[in-house]
């Protein structure tokens, strides 16, 4: 069950419980916002990165899910360069959910086959992959100037 579909389903339940001591208008707004929340997901930015040896192309992709309310999301792919269709939930290496102050991944190729990934603080990892098709990912927190053991 996705997050959109358990918040669609607490909203609902809420309405039922409430109803009794509400109007029929707070139902109804109540739905338009749940049809509102379940939009699908819209893609607010992108970076890439193609490998030194010009084999492979590093994606950075941010997803908005479920308008004001929903998620947002992270994703890092791994795709041959010169891809011609769009990377897929099969090619990502990361998979991460910004919780506080999100900020992009930074990408850089330490070589032809070290991707190194500069993860930003309040960065919630819900999946990542150490190495993909002779790829091995390097992942580093990033370091804030001025702060403790920043630059």
């Amino acid at each position: 069950m996705t997050k959109r579909t358990r918040l669609l389903l607490v909203m609902t339940l809420v309405c039922c419980m409430l109803a009794p001591f509400s109007s029929p208008f707070f139902g109804i707004v109540v739905f338009s916002l749940g049809g509102w929340l379940d939009r699908p997901c819209e893609i607010i930015g992108t970076e890439q990165l193609r490998s030194p040896d010009g084999k492979w192309d590093a994606i950075v992709r941010a997803e908005a899910c479920g308008g004001a309310i929903g998620t947002l999301n992270e994703y890092v792919y791994l795709v041959p360069a010169w891809a011609t269709t769009p990377p897929g939930p099969d090619q990502r290496v990361l998979e991460a959910d910004p919780v506080i102050n999100p900020r992009p991944i930074g990408l850089t190729w330490s070589g032809q086959d070290v991707l190194t990934l500069t993860l930003p603080t309040g960065l919630h990892i819900t999946r990542r992959e150490q190495a993909r098709d002779g790829v091995s990912f390097l992942y580093r927190p990033e370091q804030i100037s001025g702060a403790p053991g920043g630059q």
